[in-house]
């Protein structure tokens, strides 16, 4: 598929929801990845934002339950960083209301951590 980079990306949907979808996402790479390092492109179909880290990932088995409300890895549990847990379960209800996918993964270098969003 063909990738417009620097054209402008244009997702129908709420403001505020929207906003706060990718303010969950940013602040948790900033938090526990110490970068954030933020794409936008789109694939014809789709709208697709890459949020990229530089921190230690998640365990796998954490991943498949990263989405539950106060759910918390290893790598949040202490205080200073952590929040409530409800980050990326209040960001995975604001992509599926846009009809849209988010999915996590540890990069492949062991080094970092991806969230892609994916809004039709």
């Amino acid at each position: 598929a063909m990738l417009h980079a620097g054209a402008p990306v244009v997702v129908l949907g709420d403001p505020v929801l929207l906003r706060r979808l990718f303010t969950n996402i940013i602040d948790n790479a900033v938090t526990h990845g110490k970068a954030a390092r933020v794409r936008l492109y789109d694939d014809e179909v789709s709208a697709i934002v890459d949020v990229e880290d530089d921190g230690p990932g998640m365990n796998p088995a954490d991943i498949s339950r990263a989405f539950e409300p106060f759910f918390r890895a290893e790598r949040s549990r202490n205080r200073e960083t952590g929040g409530v847990g409800l980050g990326l379960a209040i960001a995975k209800r604001v992509v599926e209301a846009h009809g849209g996918q988010i999915l996590l993964q540890n990069k492949a270098n062991g080094q970092g951590f991806q969230v892609q969003v994916v809004l039709k």
